[in-house]
């Protein structure tokens, strides 16, 4: 016998011997190997700059204090 059908075999063996719930977790657990054994081609954005959302948002508060613009705004 090969090393990898006595694995499959011992792993047989002891999930058989478990109970219905620890199968389950079982299951999730090779679910959770699985997944992260795969590649996840998540586009990574690149961090942004302030400079390039310079002037996006309008500057209100020129010249006057933020509580008073709060409670002027409200």
């Amino acid at each position: 016998m090969t090393q990898a059908v006595e694995k499959q075999e011992s792993i047989l063996d002891r999930v058989q011997n478990l109970t219905p719930q620890q199968q389950e977790e079982v299951l999730n657990f090779i679910d959770f190997l699985q997944f992260k054994g795969q590649k996840h081609d998540v586009d990574q954005k690149k961090p942004r700059k302030w400079g390039d959302i310079k002037g996006k948002a309008p500057y209100s508060l020129v010249a006057e204090d933020a509580q008073i613009w709060l409670s002027r705004s409200r």
